[in-house]
């Protein structure tokens, strides 16, 4: 065989390769209009938490210590090793590339330098389940949870100090607009604000609200949205919103849709995900005016419990639905059929 030959056979040879695993990932995931499935073999897992750094790198966690994440924006995942098998993660959040951190059940806390290639546990000085972690720079990070629970960290997660938060409610969610104004919600119309970064938490009751506040996003450092869910059946969960940094609240939503989840991309265009729905889809809830209208969506997920995007198309939501093996979905249209 001559050395063009040869040449000619190499050329065709890489081309049916090439071809061939093209094919194979389109086949694989089928990208679409609206919300579709990404992948099903974390199926068995409920999913509580996902977060994306930027358009590609992405990570959930959930039950089991499950930990997985993407570099292509959600079209492939890879299970990282956390080193317990037993622990509900509840929530990750990552502050660059290298540095995140992940908590859950008991108390647990991890932490990842190098991307959750390795991921360490970390002693928080509590046993309460935690909910929620957010970082406002690559050392100082927070972890909330339940019976009035903050922990602190200013050495990137390495060490936790527990802070003084002025209730025993439990607590859900945390955000921070900017380094110095952060805000924490909770059971009972629990709503916790610093504007130190940290340092003093100031506590406030919506006497009003019979509800449990669990998820909470401030687009603006005066602009921001609460969930709040019903402690009785037969009540209403409801959508909060603030002008003023939360000296005021003004309900603009409310029904009977066991609301779990929320993101705000902006002041203007949010989401809000539900739970569970007896004998139907989880609702995909939007807003592009501030929560003035909102549209909805079934779901293909019977439980959904995180929400996330990444700009006003590219959106995953996660949770749970084993009789039909769906717990990952995205949306690169913001949800539009």
């Amino acid at each position: 065989m001559t050395k063009t030959s040869m040449l000619i056979l190499l050329i065709v040879f890489s081309l049916f390769i090439s071809n061939g695993c093209n094919k194979e990932t389109t086949e694989e995931i089928e990208e679409k209009n609206g919300w579709y499935t990404l992948t099903s073999e974390y199926s068995s897992y409920t999913l509580c938490s996902v977060y994306f750094l930027n358009e590609d790198t992405g990570y959930i966690v959930g039950e089991n210590g499950l930990i997985v994440r993407t570099n292509n924006c959600g079209l492939k995942w890879t299970q990282q090793t956390s080193n317990i098998s037993t622990t509900f993660l509840r929530s990750v959040f990552f502050i660059n590339e290298n540095i995140g951190s992940a908590v859950g059940n008991a108390g647990t806390i991890l932490t990842t330098n190098d991307g959750g290639a390795t991921w360490i546990i970390r002693t928080s000085g509590t046993t309460n389940n935690l909910s929620s972690v957010y970082f406002i720079s690559e050392t100082t990070g927070f972890a909330i949870g339940n019976s009035g629970t903050i922990l602190k960290t200013t050495d990137s997660g390495n060490n936790w100090i527990s802070q003084k938060s002025g209730t025993v409610n439990n607590l859900n969610s945390i955000w921070f607009p900017d380094s110095n104004i952060g805000y924490i919600v909770g059971d009972n119309g629990t709503i916790l604000k610093t504007t130190d970064g940290g340092s003093i938490w100031e506590s406030d009751i919506i006497e009003s609200i019979n509800k449990n506040l669990i998820s909470v996003c401030f687009p603006e450092s005066d602009i921001g949205y609460v969930v709040g869910t019903k402690k009785d059946f037969s009540d209403d969960d409801i959508i909060l919103k603030t002008t003023d940094g939360g000296n005021n609240w003004t309900e603009v939503k409310s029904d009977f849709n066991l609301y779990r989840s929320l993101h705000f991309v902006n002041k203007n265009v949010g989401f809000v995900i539900s739970g569970i729905i007896p004998t139907v889809k989880a609702a995909i809830y939007k807003t592009t005016d501030g929560g003035t209208n909102w549209t909805s969506k079934r779901s293909i997920v019977k439980e959904l419990y995180s929400v996330f995007f990444i700009n006003e198309n590219i959106g995953f939501a996660v949770g749970r639905d084993r009789d039909n093996q769906i717990n990952i979905i995205k949306t690169k249209n913001g949800g539009e059929d």
